[in-house]
């Protein structure tokens, strides 16, 4: 015999009864591969999917960011000094006045990141000079063609962009 109790929020017992799990136990089952089974389709899906288009020159998925507000800078005053602490010369937050709410329309990114490899072939293709200064005689480390690629500077990555037929914010 099984016991089930109900307990109100002051700790008190308000129903008790005994039953048999021997006479629930085809409806147990029951209820129990009814959950387990799922559906075979879920339309519900299809609310939560981002829209996807693939770029035509690099063929990158990329995926739309829905327009929306949000905040940009801060109102931070650097009052203790952090930036003599850390070696900066001007006070930290100066060139991120004010705090401002602002709306940005959607737009499509990259879904992932631009790998070393991906890099290397517009450096390739465009004859452009620049490399990112960890590579060693113009070449990625070895091993990390599916890297991000990273040390690049805002104009050698707007550079990517003009080429792959994107742009940067």
């Amino acid at each position: 015999m099984t016991r089930v109790l109900f307990i109100n929020f002051r700790g008190r017992i308000v129903k008790y009864f005994r039953f048999s799990i021997k006479n629930y136990t085809p409806v147990v089952l029951s209820l129990l591969l009814f959950f387990l089974s799922g559906c075979e389709s879920c339309d519900c899906e299809k609310e939560f999917l981002t829209p996807v288009k693939v770029s035509k020159r690099d063929q990158k998925e990329m995926v739309l960011v829905p327009a929306g507000e949000f905040i940009m800078g801060t109102d931070k005053v650097d009052t203790e000094g952090t930036h003599k602490k850390i070696g900066a010369v001007k006070e930290l937050y100066l060139d991120q006045h004010p705090e401002r709410k602002l709306f940005l329309g959607s737009f499509y990114i990259d879904r992932y990141e631009v790998t070393n490899a991906e890099y290397s072939k517009f450096l390739k293709a465009t004859q452009f000079t620049d490399r990112p200064s960890h590579w060693v005689e113009g070449v990625f480390p070895e091993g990390q063609a599916l890297h991000p690629v990273t040390q690049v500077t805002w104009w050698e990555g707007w550079s990517y962009c003009m080429w792959a037929g994107k742009q940067l914010p």
